[in-house]
């Protein structure tokens, strides 16, 4: 992705969270921007929020003079490249317009018309992990998982039989990633009924409840989760598969969890395989991902014979 900086007279992309793959506005005298600013642009006879993805690339074929200006810039939050390239790149696999996406990663229709307020600062996250003795083979595990933590993108099976403590080994790896104290980390579940168990589970380990992306939240909760996690101040995020899309400061780990279960296909709207979505942004951020069974897909079975994926087990 360039990293041009926009001045007066450039002609640049902007991404809406429409049905659409952008609209051309003009950089106003002594303005500059640069590509990932969120910006305030007129569209009809509104102002909608949008993403700079870019400098237009082909000649105007209408009037300049009819090309709108920006109005502002939204101070303090940022797209990524890797995050702008997520968007492009699900929008291109699942053959939809990239603003449909982008969507997503805005994560809720109002969330800018209050986003220059301040908002109530959520509990500082300080974990104070408390371990349950492991087996042998669960502490292998930890161990040959955290090996993956800064090295890169990988994914790893975690394929475990019913009661050999998956979620006590991640929660350990979990665990040491954080102790990057800038590191995020999402921990993707198929289903909101699911939540209720994993989150006392892992309030007894960590003392601290998480951040939580679903479709159950309040509108209000969505604004100041968003927030949370754009800023970095969210460290751990439990969410369904709309959670992938969020724009994390600082992901280091994704978790997902029964990795085979079907509830990860979304199927209105964009139209996409949230464990294949998820395997693609952890390659376009670098980092590692887990997938967590104890009766994985086949798709998954065959990438670990194909030698594309790896594989710890636990057997009993």
């Amino acid at each position: 992705m360039e990293n041009t900086v926009f001045s007066s007279g450039d002609i640049i992309k902007v991404i809406l969270p429409l049905a659409s793959d952008g609209y051309d506005y003009i950089v106003g005298d002594g303005e500059s921007y640069e590509v990932g600013d969120f910006v305030r642009v007129p569209l009809r006879r509104k102002e909608e929020v949008g993403v700079i993805f870019g400098r237009r690339t082909t000649p105007l074929d209408y009037d300049i003079s009819k090309v709108k200006s920006i109005i502002s810039k939204v101070r303090n939050y940022k797209l990524s490249a890797e995050q702008i390239g997520f968007v492009e790149r699900v929008a291109e696999y699942n053959l939809t317009q990239v603003g449909n996406v982008l969507k997503m990663v805005m994560g809720f229709d109002d969330v800018f018309s209050s986003i220059v307020l301040r908002r109530k600062k959520t509990t500082e996250y300080v974990p104070t992990y408390v371990s349950p003795t492991l087996s042998e083979e669960q502490a292998n595990a930890v161990a040959e998982l955290s090996r993956k933590l800064d090295a890169g993108f990988s994914v790893t099976l975690l394929d475990g039989i019913t009661g050999s403590g998956k979620t006590e080994v991640y929660f350990n790896v979990i665990n040491n990633a954080l102790k990057n104290t800038e590191a995020q980390v999402l921990i993707m579940l198929p289903e909101i009924s699911l939540t209720g168990q994993f989150l006392s589970k892992f309030k007894e380990r960590f003392g601290i409840l998480p951040v939580l992306w679903h479709s159950g939240i309040t509108k209000a909760q969505r604004r100041d989760n968003w927030k949370a996690i754009i800023s970095g101040e969210a460290r751990v995020i439990v969410g369904t598969r709309s959670s992938l899309f969020l724009p994390y400061k600082n992901l280091r780990l994704i978790v997902l969890d029964e990795e085979h279960d079907g509830s990860y296909k979304q199927e209105d709207g964009v139209i996409y395989q949230g464990r294949d979505m998820a395997v693609l942004k952890a390659s376009i951020d670098k980092i590692p991902i887990i997938l967590a069974s104890a009766t994985p897909s086949i798709e998954t079975i065959n990438n670990v014979r194909l030698g594309k994926y790896g594989c710890v087990k636990l057997t009993s």
